[in-house]
């Protein structure tokens, strides 16, 4: 009946709505949203996008774009959103796991 997730937070509010829809994710969509930063990073490859109903991020190599219904909201390195992403989905097995 309820799920015991792990909580991502920012100093931010501007990235809330993010959250809000990450949580709602399975782990295969997190784990594209890992690869399509990965690519990016390693890769240099360009014109990525990744997200899902009112949140889209368009993943660069350095600096990706979130934006809510097209609209720009934020600029958040590719480095530290990968490094969350990969957190997240961690502590996410972690909780499968042991509860």
């Amino acid at each position: 009946m309820f799920n015991i997730k792990p909580y991502i937070s920012a100093d931010n509010a501007d990235f809330n709505l993010m959250f809000t829809e990450i949580y709602q994710m399975s782990l295969s969509e997190i784990q594209d949203g890992i690869n399509t930063c990965s690519i990016a990073i390693n890769e240099g490859k360009s014109g990525y996008s990744w997200g899902r109903e009112v949140f889209e991020l368009m993943v660069e190599k350095e600096i990706s774009i979130l934006e809510y219904h097209g609209e720009f909201v934020a600029e958040i390195p590719t480095k530290e959103l990968l490094k969350m992403l990969q957190d997240y989905k961690d502590a996410l097995d972690y909780f499968e796991k042991n509860i």
